[in-house]
């Protein structure tokens, strides 16, 4: 929403849209309530949102701080998204969060920092997504040529054998974003 005399970064939100009847109609949910100064927390706005359903039947949802451009927060909802907790430090750094749950029930999360150390990381949570700091953070691609500022927005699936394959994004040294990248590994 574009609010005059309002900073850019204290518009920011995020919402989910919602059906209950196969997409005929639809409400949006807000993930900071209504009447919450949102500018007061400590994110001061959220936004790439990236959501999972754990074995609990929560949503589990892991946004990206624009005030903190590199901390992510976690917000669960336990009834279907209708509502969320208040966003809270997760205790990661990167940006933005992608999911997948894992064949063993775990849930990792794949995400790029854009400073040192840079690259594609990973993490994995035992407990459904409300802890994120049980394991050591996995180095996914720290070796990057060009400019080590700008990576992320990895895409995560794990195939048959149980093995990972991250793609993500690369730019090159002058800016211009120079090649898409993939990393083929298994979590020990």
């Amino acid at each position: 929403r574009d609010v005059p005399g309002k900073p850019l970064l204290d518009q920011m939100e995020v919402f989910f849209l919602r059906s209950a009847d196969d997409g005929k109609t639809w409400d949006i949910i807000l993930q900071v309530p209504e009447g919450m100064d949102k500018t007061a927390h400590p994110s001061g706005g959220l936004n790439e949102t990236a959501l999972i359903e754990n074995d609990q039947g929560e949503i589990i949802a892991l946004s990206r701080s624009q005030k903190e451009a590199h901390k992510m927060y976690l917000s669960i909802s336990k009834d279907e998204g209708l509502t969320w907790s208040n966003p809270v430090d997760s205790g990661m750094y990167g940006l933005p969060p992608q999911m997948i749950k894992l064949n063993d029930g775990r849930i990792l999360c794949t995400y790029g920092r854009r400073y040192a150390p840079t690259g594609i990381f990973a993490r994995i949570s035992n407990d459904g997504g409300h802890i994120w700091l049980d394991e050591e953070e996995i180095v996914i691609n720290d070796r990057f040529p060009g400019n080590p500022n700008d990576n992320g927005y990895p895409i995560s699936v794990q195939l048959d054998d149980g093995s990972i394959f991250t793609i993500y994004y690369k730019a090159g040294a002058d800016g211009v974003i120079s090649y898409i990248g993939g990393t083929h590994w298994r979590i020990d």
